[in-house]
């Protein structure tokens, strides 16, 4: 999980490793118009040269309508590779 509101949004260790998978979370306005998702304000990020290097991805971090965080957006990322490592576990490498 980027992690949320933490030293002026700030990803740290072991967050911003090239080898992890940083997980933020994005706020969606309209359920049914993508075109409106953005990174939720509460959700850490690591910016270089005005572009977002960290988070890696982003999911779905509300839960009806209240602010869940990074840590209720990393598990459904977690379920998903979890799913494609077993239908392709080379992948893994």
């Amino acid at each position: 999980a980027a992690g949320n509101f933490s030293d002026s949004y700030r990803i740290h260790s072991p967050g911003k490793a090239y080898n992890v998978i940083t997980v933020g979370s994005f706020h969606d306005e309209t359920e049914n118009d993508t075109s409106d998702d953005i990174l939720a304000s509460y959700s850490c990020y690591v910016e270089i040269d005005d572009a977002a290097e960290k988070p890696d991805l982003v999911a779905h971090g509300y839960i009806n309508s209240v602010d869940a965080g990074t840590s209720f957006a990393t598990p459904n990322v977690v379920g998903i590779i979890a799913l494609m490592l077993e239908l392709k576990p080379s992948l893994a490498a």
